[in-house]
């Protein structure tokens, strides 16, 4: 091994953050982003609630999911929404 600074990206060495795993294009496919924390401290839950508050007031609830104006837009207009590019379409999200 070589000499250096060595940093863990596994939450569980990082008590006090969250995990934040943003969405984007991948052609002209919609991946899903979310938010999420495995930890109970103070900080995480502070932090998580920060982004959650954030997302609730410019999102709109579709079931168990947040939708942004512009994902909202894009689904409308026939493009796809969905957790992975391999993922067949009967697995999309489908605004209701």
């Amino acid at each position: 091994m070589r000499g250096g600074t060595r940093y863990a990206v596994d939450q569980q060495e990082n008590p006090n953050s969250i995990t934040f795993l943003h969405g984007g294009f991948y052609s002209n496919i919609l991946l899903y982003g979310k938010i999420g924390t495995v930890s109970d401290t103070k900080s995480s839950k502070t932090i998580f609630k920060a982004f959650s508050s954030i997302i609730k007031s410019r999102f709109r609830k579709y079931d168990v999911y947040y939708i942004g104006p512009d994902a909202e837009k894009f689904s409308r207009s026939g493009g796809r929404l969905t957790e992975s590019a391999q993922s067949p379409r009967e697995y999309d999200f489908v605004l209701g």
